[in-house]
């Protein structure tokens, strides 16, 4: 494991380090495992979450604008006062999520 926070495994096990998610705009996420991670005042602005495992992650003001997180899965996640204006949650599974004061104007749920 990583000594730099909480890694990030892809579908085939590889782990990526925490420093890769340091935020910023159009990263690729699609059909890697994050969990554990607990970010705020950050941008994610057009990232790609498909088939993405999001679990137990807290995000505090962060903007996911034009993110995609079709097909993903988000388990037992706590968003506070997040931007998703307009993101895609196509085939999206939530479970035991919280979403507090957040925009999902113009998001994209079917």
């Amino acid at each position: 494991m990583p000594t730099d926070g909480v890694p990030v495994q892809e579908a085939g096990g590889a782990l990526t380090p925490l420093s890769q998610l340091s935020g910023g705009p159009k990263q690729d996420f699609t059909y890697k495992k994050i969990s554990g991670l607990r970010m705020s005042g950050l941008s994610f602005r057009q990232s790609l979450f498909v088939g993405a495992i999001v679990e137990n992650c807290h995000f505090v003001n962060t903007n996911f604008d034009r993110c995609d997180f079709a097909g993903a899965k988000v388990v037992r996640c706590t968003f506070d006062n997040c931007q998703f204006v307009p993101t895609e949650f196509r085939s999206c599974e939530i479970t035991e999520s919280k979403f507090n004061s957040c925009n999902f104007r113009g998001v994209q749920w079917l």
